[in-house]
């Protein structure tokens, strides 16, 4: 006999092909039919599915409930938290998983009281290989999850140790095949309770048992938007006069406290694996419109928002933490797994476009208030320019700004080398009002220039430094070139026979260009048009820039393909242009390639990557993933895949901001924040950038048969179109490349450092006050101090990596500092750091150390 631990539960996507609105009206019913009956039943308890933005959004329309629901949860009756919203684990970076967490247990502590201190993540799309050290670091013991397992080739039992690349351990809990609607306990399942015990409960804890060959299980009762279930105790015992098994109403706290005496296996490696659920492996580059919104939107809060608040704090410059939480909620709220995957309605995708429009206003303002203030407290005038570096190490290289001058040029004191790459002039304009003191008057404004520059500069560490211009007529300029290519001390780059090509010092070659395709899929994968063929894209135009320290070359083309899905089955000669550009970049401070990539998508359903061609001989990869590194190989696919599988278990993999091939002679990295889906074979490397599709869920397709993933093909369900997922537009990418001959990863993440560093600039001045909007209405004020015109404020070593630094989210004279070890050895702690506290993610003490092991996580608790 095995006992069954029976958890009520309810799984609440804040939104998929209904709005978070639409979720808001029936949780108002539904919580609080859930509430009602918990005050019934004294032994009944409830899950509102780990996230805690839905209590929230509950209380808006009932804040009476509040008492009540802090009671509840005082009882460990009433199970909230610990996210802040369901996130997804595979395409987000380490900081957002971490945050999601810090704020979702920080607000229910404040808000509710103690939180489930479980990585619940019951419906995620697959799991990254890393998450037990990031799990580990925010103090969850123990993850319950679904998708992803594999029996047969992961680890032989549901409930196991899972650790992470660098030893980090966690406990692991899967739930049973069918999910968090394993037992699910409805009012047609109690009309015939007899069938529900002997075809489905018993069968599945039978399952469960067969597989550890020991006497518990975990039996989620639960379902989408599912109430709570009424009678429950009655209900519980008619279960057990049918039951072959011991069945108990309990909790996911007390079936994880029941596993500490049990002896688990031990598993390492990612959980990705579409054996008994999907997990849409080539969900990742479905609405990549959205994808690099949300891709950016991480980048400004932890490389220029957060450190920006703790440059501000420290020269008395008071912004609200709880404005930079409202941003970050705000990206939660898209980061929640359906909302990041892309599998919505188009109604949903507007809903999630405006919270990234929100989300970059506000972080907009921040900056733009801080910059402002910063340049108030130092006087800057018009013809001084505010170069602020955020990195906690001196920078020492090229950076990117703009400024406004009444002159077509500028030279600047401090700056030994600044290239005028691109200038617009803006004319005079009559009768414009200016308030003086004597009162209102009328003049002409005068005509002006936007220049936008690229210079050699050095700045302190987590500071800024002001650099004083003249103005001039006269400019080091970009200008076009007569040589066909450029170089550097690393590269030479030319195109040749319609592909971009790279070759580096030690002569290796590497062909660039783009592959198209048709995408027969839907909003949850692609999936191939059968008989068509993966088309190259060439070049037929290109232009090659140089100046004294930077060289640009630019690379067109243009290519008549179908317009839609049905003009390939057919192969209609129907057929529109699409036109597409590539921008390489060198400098000669840096070995990075920088390639800019611009597409303007005009057809529907269709898949485009970039293609990297080279002459390394493997498709082994090391993909970067969140916090670690992680050895991709393809396998086999077997034949009779259909047989084993519920969707292709296709060798696409993700990873975090690089992934390398490398044949131990030379290797190649592709860096990018922009991109998180590749395919690897022997010859070359692709980048997937899109994969356009019209409709929600689609059933039958070649690489996942049978239903359509969602609702769509329910009883009572429609097919659902999505023209937005189709990403028309202007789309734009930047990857860096990276060659070395010997490769290793602390060279790797230096580079990687370098390319995600921020140009953060700014000017006082008066030609355009809606450059910086706020500027507009920030009146001046006369500062009660002078700061000094250069200033640093924190330093680490260049070779140390920050994951994070911001405002503590508990203390408001402290800032918050986390390293991560990416590279192959051991680091010691920096000097500056070790008489800092040594904190969780949470900000909690935990003990002190030395030395910082490879692929593991610090952080520091400091004084403002």
């Amino acid at each position: 006999m095995t006992k069954a631990y029976l958890v009520n539960h309810t799984h609440w996507d804040r939104e998929w092909y209904f709005t978070d609105i639409d979720a808001q009206v029936l949780a108002d019913y539904l919580f609080t039919e859930a509430l009602n009956e918990l005050q019934k039943q004294p032994d009944l308890n409830f899950t509102l599915d780990g996230q805690s933005s839905i209590v929230d959004e509950y209380l808006i329309t009932h804040p009476e409930k509040l008492i009540e629901i802090k009671q509840l949860v005082k009882e460990n009756r009433l199970f909230v938290g610990p996210w802040y919203t369901q996130t997804d684990a595979v395409n987000i970076d380490a900081e957002s998983f971490l945050h999601n967490a810090i704020v979702g247990i920080t607000d229910t502590k404040k808000k509710y009281g103690n939180p489930m201190m479980i990585g619940y993540l019951p419906d995620t799309f697959g799991f990254n290989a890393n998450l037990p050290a990031l799990m580990e670091h925010i103090g969850l013991k123990n993850f319950i999850f679904w998708r992803g397992m594999n029996y047969d080739a992961k680890v032989k039992s549901p409930y196991f140790k899972w650790v992470a690349p660098g030893g980090q351990s966690i406990t692991a809990i899967n739930l049973p095949p069918t999910g968090y609607s394993a037992a699910v306990i409805t009012d047609q399942t109690k009309e015939n309770l007899k069938k529900y015990v002997n075809e489905r409960l018993d069968k599945t804890i039978e399952f469960v048992h067969n597989i550890r060959g020991d006497d518990i299980a975990l039996m989620p009762v639960g379902m989408d938007q599912v109430n709570i279930v009424k009678d429950s105790s009655k209900t519980l015992k008619e279960i057990n006069d049918l039951s072959e098994n011991e069945n108990i109403i309990s909790d996911y706290p007390s079936f994880c406290e029941s596993l500490k005496s049990v002896k688990l296996p031990v598993y390492s490696g990612e959980l990705r694996d579409p054996v008994y659920a999907r997990v849409h492996k080539t969900i990742g580059s479905v609405r990549s419109d959205q994808k690099l919104k949300s891709a950016h939107l991480e980048q400004v809060l932890l490389k220029r928002i957060e450190p920006l608040m703790v440059i501000a704090k420290k020269n008395n410059i008071s912004i609200s933490t709880s404005l930079l939480i409202q941003a970050w909620k705000l990206l939660f709220e898209n980061q929640a797994h359906d909302s990041m995957g892309g599998s919505v309605t188009d109604n949903v995708a507007i809903d999630i476009d405006h919270r990234y429009k929100q989300a970059f206003e506000l972080c907009d303002s921040i900056e733009n208030l801080i910059k402002n203030k910063l340049s108030e407290s130092m006087s800057l005038n018009d013809h001084d320019l505010l170069l602020i570096n955020t990195s906690t190490s001196k920078f020492n290289g090229l950076k990117k700004f703009q400024i406004v001058s009444s002159t077509p040029a500028v030279n600047f004191e401090g700056i030994e080398k600044a290239i005028l790459v691109n200038k617009k002039k803006f004319k005079a304009r009559n009768h414009i009002l200016v308030q003086t003191d004597e009162g209102a008057k009328f003049i002409t404004e005068p005509a002006y220039y936007k220049l936008n520059y690229d210079a050699l500069v050095e700045l302190p560490a987590l500071g800024y430094k002001v650099f004083h211009f003249k103005e001039s007529n006269e400019s080091d300029e970009l200008v076009k070139s007569n040589i066909n290519n450029i170089s550097n001390n690393d590269v030479v780059v030319c195109l040749d026979d319609g592909d971009v090509v790279i070759k580096t010092k030690s002569n290796q070659n590497y062909r660039v260009c783009l592959v198209d395709e048709g995408n027969d899929g839907d909003t949850y994968d692609y999936s191939p048009l059968p008989d068509d063929k993966e088309v190259e894209l060439k070049f037929d135009k290109c232009e090659f820039q140089s100046s004294s320290i930077l060289s640009r070359a630019i690379f067109e083309g243009k290519n008549d393909l179908p317009v839609d899905l049905m003009d390939r089955k057919k192969r209609s000669t129907t057929l529109k242009a699409v036109n597409y550009k590539l921008i390489v970049e060198l400098n000669q401070s840096s070995p990075l390639v920088n390639v800019d990539i611009e597409i303007d998508n005009n057809i529907n359903s269709h898949r485009m990557r970039l293609k990297i061609k080279h002459n390394l001989n493997t498709s082994d990869t090391l993909a970067q993933i969140q916090g670690a590194f992680w050895n991709n190989k393809n396998h086999p696919i077997p034949s009779d895949w259909k047989d084993n599988y519920v969707e292709k278990p296709v060798n696409i993999f993700s990873f975090n901001k690089s992934v390398t091939v490398n044949n131990g002679l030379s290797a190649m990295s592709v860096i990018t924040n922009d991109a998180r889906e590749y395919e690897s074979t022997n010859e070359a490397i692709y980048l997937t950038l899109f994969a356009s599709t019209g409709e929600l869920g689609k059933p039958n397709l070649a690489w996942r048969p049978g239903r359509a993933s969602g609702d769509t093909t329910n009883q009572g369900h429609i097919m659902m179109k999505t023209p937005l997922a189709q990403t028309k537009g202007l789309l734009k990418f930047n990857i860096g490349l990276l060659f070395l001959e010997k490769f290793s990863k602390k060279d790797l993440v230096k580079n990687e450092n370098v390319y995600l560093t921020q140009n953060i600039f700014y000017q006082t001045q008066q030609l355009n006050r809606f450059i910086n909007r706020l500027d507009n209405k920030i009146w001046p004020q006369k500062p009660d101090e002078i700061i000094s015109k250069e200033q640093s404020d924190f330093e680490l070593p260049d070779d140390i990596s920050v994951s994070a630094i911001y405002p503590s989210f508990t203390d408001d004279n402290k800032f918050v500092v986390r390293l991560v070890n990416l590279g192959e050895s051991v680091v010691s702690i920096p000097d500056i750091l070790k008489s800092a506290k040594q904190v969780n993610a949470l900000e909690n003490t935990i003990k002190s150390r030395d030395e910082l092991e490879p692929e593991h996580l610090a952080t520091f608790l400091l004084d403002l």
